[in-house]
């Protein structure tokens, strides 16, 4: 048996392949080869999907998030723990650590925190609406790096989205950033032509994964619905949708799984704390085990080894 990937990415079409090499030689010949008519044109084609007034092309989500800081000028964040470890490289000194929500992973945020700007990951692209709860004097950042394909239900000041290769929609390296604010959106775009562009072919590729989205997110939403049915463990409570980014469950035995499939599938696990001492964000992390779950995945056989059969 060949050892199970957690990701692959969905497959191309042959046309859609020859779609791609034919740009990319009109790339090369043009000599624009970031930040040009593609990048303008996959920005559009987001503007349309989420209905929203700006899309800015960056080279990575956690540039474009860094980008957003930046243009806010942001001082002192409010931020979950549970998050990806790069944002340690991009956020200020000064830090309020939010716990998590035990079943739905994503923040808790009761509106009092000290701080000017939240930061909300939508963990594994599963969203809820935090506008309501995050005072109207306090900048909200919503980090959805996973969450493209979701129903967003609010943008915040700025969201920003990560296309790397292992998410649902991918330009295999890059991110987005939308926003409704004209000024922001100015800030931004200064600052993205500086140090954060985004090539070119990316964009072509982009175009092309963004084509066939409705398709993924489907079969990704059969993988989710099978493994919900079979797998006996606790699974993320998905609140007003989900981009069925990354498929995680808690496991009391987590060691005893990893190490029975370690041999024939490739587990992670999700995410290492980035402050310590959360009750909720500890009781996840030292629980959490996420499957493979990409387009094309034989689920029949993740689900036997997750149930050790």
């Amino acid at each position: 048996m060949v050892k199970i990937p957690f990701f692959k990415p969905p497959p191309l079409e042959f046309d859609e392949i020859q779609y791609i090499e034919g740009l990319l030689e009109v790339i090369l010949d043009s000599g624009q080869l970031t930040n040009g008519q593609f990048c303008r044109e996959l920005e559009d084609m987001v503007k349309s999907i989420y209905n929203v007034k700006h899309v800015i092309t960056v080279s990575s989500g956690t540039a474009g998030l860094w980008l957003v800081l930046k243009a806010l000028k942001s001082k002192h964040v409010i931020m979950p723990s549970f998050t990806w470890k790069s944002l340690l490289e991009i956020i200020p000194e000064r830090v309020t650590w939010l716990d998590i929500d035990p079943d739905s992973w994503l923040p808790q945020v009761t509106g009092r925190e000290e701080g000017d700007t939240y930061i909300i990951n939508l963990t594994f692209g599963n969203v809820d609406d935090y506008s309501e709860v995050v005072p109207e004097d306090k900048f909200l950042v919503y980090d959805g790096a996973h969450a493209f394909g979701s129903a967003i239900p609010d943008i915040g000041n700025a969201t920003v989205f990560s296309l790397a290769a292992t998410k649902p929609f991918t330009t295999c390296e890059g991110g987005l950033i939308l926003t409704d604010d004209d000024q922001i959106a100015e800030k931004l775009v200064k600052l993205r032509d500086s140090c954060a562009r985004m090539s070119e072919i990316h964009a072509v590729i982009g175009q092309v994964f963004l084509g066939k989205l409705g398709n993924i997110l489907s079969q990704r939403a059969r993988i989710w619905d099978y493994y919900r049915r079979y797998i006996p463990y606790k699974h993320q409570k998905i609140l007003r949708s989900t981009s069925y980014s990354v498929y995680g469950f808690l496991a009391d035995n987590r060691e005893e799984i990893i190490e029975r499939v370690k041999d024939k599938m490739e587990v992670k696990t999700y995410y290492e704390p980035l402050y310590r001492g959360l009750p909720n964000t500890e009781y996840v992390a030292n629980r959490i085990i996420c499957i493979p779950s990409y387009v094309g995945v034989d689920m029949v056989e993740v689900v036997k080894l997750c149930r050790g059969r």
